[in-house]
C-alpha cells in the first residue's frame, strides 16, 4: 500500500476515535464560585442566556464573573444555562494509547501480509 494511504487510515481511526463526545449541562443550581471551578480555558461550551440567545465557544478566560471565548464574553449572572464538553484524563490517556495501538495493530497486519506476499 502506499504511505498516504496508510497515513489516512490511521488519521480516521484516530479522528474516530476522539470524536466520540457529548455536550453535557452544568448543574442549574451551581454558585458563580462553582461554575467558575467546573469551566477552564480549552472547554468547548454552549451557552444559553437569560435572552435566548444561543451560543458556541472554547473558553479562553474564565473569572469568578466572565466567561470569555470566541471574541466574547458572557457575566455568569446572565447565563441560563451552560453545557459542556469535556474528556476526563483518564479518557485522553485511554484514546491517545488506543488511537496509537490501533495504528501499531493495523501495520503490524499489514507487515504480515506484505511478508506473506512477497516472501521478505
Amino acid at each position: 500500500m502506499q504511505p498516504v494511504k496508510h497515513l489516512s487510515i490511521s488519521m480516521l481511526i484516530l479522528f474516530t476515535l476522539i470524536a466520540c463526545t457529548t455536550m453535557q449541562p452544568l448543574n442549574e443550581d451551581l454558585t458563580k464560585e462553582e461554575i467558575f471551578n467546573a469551566i477552564e480555558p480549552g472547554d468547548e461550551l454552549n451557552i444559553l442566556t437569560k435572552t435566548g440567545d444561543q451560543h458556541s465557544i472554547t473558553v479562553s478566560v474564565v473569572t469568578e464573573d466572565y466567561i470569555i471565548g470566541g471574541g466574547k464574553q458572557f457575566k455568569i449572572e446572565d447565563v441560563e444555562r451552560i453545557e459542556i464538553k469535556k474528556i476526563s484524563s483518564a479518557g485522553k490517556v485511554g484514546v491517545v494509547v488506543g488511537g496509537v495501538g490501533l495504528v501499531y495493530l493495523y501495520y503490524l497486519i499489514i507487515g504480515a501480509i506484505s511478508v506473506a506476499i512477497v516472501g521478505f
